[in-house]
């Protein structure tokens, strides 16, 4: 196709100022808007014709009179990262919301499943508590090398038969705890009376006279679950706790805060019973505050020993260093078992070993509680590990073991 000169037809149209009011022939920005018309979507509807003069647009030189919907919002910039702190990655909410969806899931179809368990009587639970020893001592043999060891280092003049009998009754014994503390779930206050008989609340009442706080110390014997039965026997201090030191598995953590609140005790994690016991100590609250510190101490706090059991044994101070910090008094909680499902608890004062040795009143305690261990030594939880340290050796100028 050839292509000539543009014609004056061809050429593109000029724009320029209409006298027709009602003309919108031309469009070119350059050229003025006519008045606004009632045009749906861009011009106002109903408008007069005589409306006043246009007004501009971003594209067009004219203005609408709504904004787009459609427009994109200016971009924002995040803002710039604190130096020494790292964002969390998105989602990272979402998965502790659905963590902790699931743990309270889980620990309400458990502590629904114990209390419909712990509505059965005793006699029905200590059915399941046979078929649970039978199922630990024959079957599972549930630490059977540590209770063994154990027994033997501890009672070194028994043949293998009385620790062998030993054992299976310490089995039996720690089935029974764990199903006497599903009951508390669903246990009268006059069912618990007729379980266990207290002696010594006077004690306590007397030695609160002062308005000093109290530490009540205590082993894993017995059934120390239900120990906390004792605040039903006197009526000062007016706050009762023990110092625990809490589970790995956020559920089980939680139900056993359920089951230990029944006689509405004060449960204080370990790393927080100093400053906690200060505080309320600073407040003007006197307090009796339970303490099982026949425990192995963490592997970095094996800095005090004595002998215990025939052995060498770590032991934590940390009960006589808040007594001292708080001006505390000193308790001992002495458990028997009278028979199944039956417990009389006393309380009895501590006297410090005179010695010269450093933590008198802990060092005393753990002499009372060997005693009652000995008076029946299945009831003492003896799968518990813990002899698995053994005093550091100490050495002399000469690099020969120095005695202890």
């Amino acid at each position: 196709m050839a292509h000539g000169p543009m014609s004056a037809e061809d050429s593109p149209p000029t724009c320029t100022a209409s006298s027709n009011p009602q003309s919108t022939a031309c469009p070119w920005p350059s050229a003025p808007r006519p008045a606004a018309r009632s045009l749906p979507g861009s011009w106002r509807h109903g408008a007069s014709e005589k409306s006043s003069a246009p007004q501009k647009s971003w594209t067009t030189g004219y203005k609408p009179c709504k904004p787009t919907r459609n427009a994109s919002p200016p971009s924002r910039k995040p803002p710039p990262a604190t130096p020494g702190r790292t964002r969390e990655p998105r989602g990272k909410s979402c998965t502790y919301s659905q963590t902790a969806m699931k743990n309270d899931i889980l620990y309400h179809t458990f502590l629904g499943l114990l209390r419909l368990a712990a509505r059965l009587p005793l006699r029905c639970l200590y059915a399941i508590s046979d078929l649970t020893y039978f199922a630990a001592c024959h079957i599972i043999r549930y630490r059977r090398d540590v209770i063994l060891g154990n027994l033997r280092h501890a009672f070194p003049e028994w043949d293998r038969q009385k620790r062998e009998k030993t054992m299976k009754e310490f089995y039996r014994h720690l089935c029974d705890c764990i199903v006497e503390t599903v009951k508390l779930l669903h246990m009268s206050d006059r069912e618990i009376d007729r379980r266990i008989e207290v002696r010594g609340g006077d004690l306590v009442e007397r030695t609160a006279a002062d308005g000093h706080p109290i530490i009540l110390y205590l082993g894993h014997y017995g059934n120390w679950e239900w120990a906390q039965a004792i605040t039903r026997h006197y009526t000062r201090p007016a706050v009762s706790g023990q110092i625990y030191r809490p589970l790995h598995n956020a559920v089980a953590e939680r139900l056993m805060q359920k089951i230990r609140s029944r006689f509405g005790s004060t449960s204080i994690p370990q790393k927080q019973a100093f400053r906690t016991l200060l505080r309320m100590r600073r407040d003007g609250q006197q307090s009796i505050i339970g303490f099982l510190a026949d425990q192995r101490p963490n592997s970095g706090n094996l800095h005090h020993w004595t002998t215990f059991l025939n052995q060498d044994t770590a032991y934590a101070a940390g009960g006589e260093e808040i007594g001292r910090r708080t001006e505390a008094r000193y308790l001992y909680l002495e458990v028997e078992k009278t028979g199944r499902g039956h417990y009389r608890m006393t309380f009895r004062p501590i006297l410090p070993l005179q010695d010269g040795e450093p933590y008198p009143y802990t060092r005393g305690y753990m002499h009372m509680l060997e005693e009652t261990i000995r008076h029946a030594p299945a009831y003492w939880l003896w799968s518990h590990k813990r002899w698995r340290f053994g005093r550091p050796v100490t050495l002399d100028g000469n690099n020969n073991p120095k005695e202890p």
